[in-house]
Formats: C-alpha cells, structure tokens, sequence
C-alpha cells in the first residue's frame, strides 16, 4: 500500500486531509444530528463513541504496536512522496514494554498505536450517524 501511495503522490495529497479531518467530522455529525432533532441517534452515536474508545483502550493492553514505519524499517528516502509516520509516543510504547516507564500520566499524554484503531472505529461510527440525514449524504 505504501509502495503504491508513493507512485501515486496526488492521490496522497488529496487523501491526507480527509485523514485530518476526523475531528471535524465528529463534531459535523454531532451538530447535523443536533440540529436535525435526532437525538436518540446523538445518543447512539456519542455511546458507540464511549464504548468504541474503551474497547479501544482495553485492547491496547494486549495488541499494541509500534507502527510500520519502524517494524519494517520504512524511511523518508524509500519512499520519498509519503510522509513517515513518526509517533512522540515511541519511546512511551518501548518503556511500557521493557519497564523503564512505570507511570502514565494524563498531561502531556500521547496516544499508542493499537489494533483496532480508535480511528478506523470512528470513521464507521460518523457514517453510520449521518446516514439518515440525506444531505449529510450529499456533501
């Protein structure tokens, strides 16, 4: 997949910021069923998040993973038209696992790579929380 993102770098331009756009599109489905009155979808939708982050969470502790770009020795020169994935959480990940990291604190916290993907999860959640709304639809 990565090979072929490189051979294709306007397709990864064009794609990245629907990938960072995650944020807006929760907070779009939250107010598009707000403001459509369909509350007892809001109510689905913000406990499907609930549950979908705390599953998550839970599986973290037994499938977590330190990415493809360092398992498979990825680097910018092998692939010049993707940008590398390089996660500040790393060496939190590698404490966890060899026990020099004992604690972790909320402030200053950064996520850890997991399978499943919080992300992936939310991504089938918005569009399952838009899909009565026809002109979420459309747009």
């Amino acid at each position: 997949m990565l090979a072929f993102m490189n051979a294709w770098p306007v397709l990864f331009d064009v794609l990245r910021p629907l990938d960072l756009s995650l944020t807006l599109q929760m907070t779009a489905a939250v107010l598009c069923l707000a403001c459509t009155g369909r509350f007892v979808w809001l109510r689905v939708f913000t406990l499907a998040f609930f549950f979908a982050a705390l599953i998550t969470i839970a599986l973290s502790a037994v499938l977590p993973t330190v990415g493809v770009w360092p398992h498979d020795g990825l680097t910018a020169a092998k692939l010049p038209h993707v940008l590398a994935t390089v996660s500040p959480s790393r060496p939190v990940f590698h404490g966890l696992r060899d026990g020099s990291v004992r604690a972790l604190v909320a402030v200053g916290s950064m996520g850890i790579i997991t399978f499943p993907s919080l992300h992936a999860a939310l991504a089938v959640i918005v569009i399952i929380a838009l899909w009565p709304i026809p002109a979420a639809a459309l747009g």
